[in-house]
């Protein structure tokens, strides 16, 4: 039988594979709540589903430094996400979103700042990996 692997960044895809369609169908159809409910509620089950997953195991020593630098990388798509939603917001004075309805705006800008959080989390989270890292012992040691 084949052994399921869970991470914390599916289960917020998977969420944001859901939440997205769902968002999409209420704009179209003029529910002008369900959209805010369904973030709201893309928030509490990613963590609520994230505590319940079990703890990843720690990583080895020689894998130090790829996550060192995969946490910079994610670091800086955060900053470059940060700069568009500056950007963004910037241009509405200047018709950046014109014909759009005000709450449509509202919620493509939450969702840019959601995008921008799960890069500071996954930053967070590989930073911590990096962190805890095991130094093996035995044949494997560099001397």
């Amino acid at each position: 039988m084949w052994r399921a692997t869970y991470s914390r960044s599916r289960v917020r895809l998977a969420l944001t594979l859901v939440g997205l369609p769902l968002a999409i169908w209420a704009i179209n159809t003029g529910h002008r709540s369900v959209p805010l409910l369904l973030f709201i509620t893309y928030l509490a089950a990613a963590q609520l589903i994230s505590q319940m997953l079990p703890r990843p195991s720690a990583v080895p020593f020689e894998s130090q430094l790829p996550l060192y630098i995969l946490a910079l990388t994610f670091r800086l798509l955060r900053f470059a996400i940060a700069a568009g939603f500056v950007a963004a917001v910037l241009s509405i004075p200047f018709g950046g979103f014109k014909g759009l309805p005000s709450w449509a705006v509202i919620l493509i800008l939450e969702w840019w700042l959601v995008g921008a959080s799960a890069s500071f989390w996954a930053a967070r989270w590989v930073q911590s990996k990096a962190k805890h890292s095991v130094i093996k012992i035995g044949g494997y040691a560099h001397h």
